[in-house]
């Protein structure tokens, strides 16, 4: 079995992805396709066994410092083997963890499995709030999970968990904690690598016994997934083809040019825009529910300070301006 050097293991929503990418962008680093394989999480890919998993590296040049990416490795009680499995495999590995303040981070994973839903389903539905998420008790006639959850995020729970024990950053490092030893686990606040990126990434690549100068390339490279304006294209997207499954026949749209359709779409658009129609959209969360959030989380910072290192001065900063 092939045994990386290093895991990115969570948080979703914390930056993992722009990291990947800028890791993936240097010579000397190898990751895998796709970001998350998630071997060590799920029972049913830990299943497919030790060839499976090392043929994701198969493509890893000689000398290259190879890693992966699975945000779900950090999403304890709902994938409890994670951790052990990844010590018991490589013990000298080095994990990396990304944290986002919680708040923000579990209403990211909201809009992030709605967005999943969404391209998976190809419609422009939004079928259940943030609030419907996290409080089940209070919305007995919720949509069912075939309706906010894409079929390939069939293993991720419909529980409030996904969204808050994923923030729970304290619960995520003591399971790493239990497994490694302080000094091969790099903690990296997210607000602070949006800030620096080329400087944490030269930390990093430190940390894993690289060149800090790749930096220079590999922050050219840089993905980012994010929300940002998907919904809205969605939702028009599903507009014009809803305008067209109902009033333009496949003959009429086969036969136009390219340049009519994009006029046809652009003059829809401005007509739904000036009559009204709005796009559909993830509801904002609300503000009884985010001091619900802040009080649930906030306790736990000094606790996230003692076992990462981290100063969590801007978080509750953030929650002070908030409230």
């Amino acid at each position: 079995m092939h045994i990386p050097d290093f895991f990115i293991v969570g948080a979703a929503k914390a930056g993992t992805t722009s990291l990947t990418s800028q890791l993936k962008a240097c010579p000397s680093v190898f990751m895998t396709t796709p970001k998350e394989p998630e071997f060590f999480a799920r029972d049913d890919r830990f299943a497919l066994g030790p060839d499976w998993y090392s043929a994701l590296y198969a493509e890893a040049k000689p000398g290259q410092v190879t890693g992966e990416s699975s945000t779900i490795h950090s999403l304890a009680p709902h994938f409890p083997l994670a951790a052990q499995r990844i010590a018991e495999a490589a013990p000298q590995a080095r994990i990396i963890y990304m944290l986002r303040h919680p708040v923000a981070r579990s209403y990211s994973m909201y809009l992030e499995v709605l967005k999943h839903y969404q391209n998976d389903s190809r419609s422009g539905q939004v079928n259940r709030s943030f609030e419907e998420f996290l409080f089940p008790e209070r919305f007995p006639d919720r949509a069912p999970r075939q309706k906010v959850f894409a079929s390939f995020d069939a293993h991720l729970p419909d529980d409030p968990g996904l969204f808050l024990d994923g923030s729970n950053y304290a619960l995520q490092a003591k399971e790493y904690l239990r497994h490694f030893s302080r000094e091969q686990i790099r903690f990296i606040l997210f607000e602070d690598y949006v800030v620096d990126t080329r400087g944490y990434l030269e930390s990093v690549l430190a940390f894993l016994g690289l060149d800090p100068a790749e930096a220079a390339i590999a922050t050219t490279h840089e993905a980012r997934n994010t929300s940002g304006d998907h919904f809205s294209k969605t939702a028009e997207a599903y507009q014009v083809a809803n305008f067209n499954r109902r009033f333009v026949p496949d003959w009429v749209k086969n036969r136009l040019p390219e340049s009519w359709r994009k006029r046809l779409r652009r003059a829809l658009l401005s007509v739904n825009q000036a009559t009204g129609l709005q796009a559909v959209v993830p509801p904002k969360m609300q503000p009884e529910t985010r001091a619900w959030l802040t009080e649930h989380f906030a306790p736990g910072y000094t606790e996230i300070e003692r076992l990462t290192g981290l100063d969590m001065t801007l978080w509750r900063e953030i929650d002070a301006r908030r409230t």
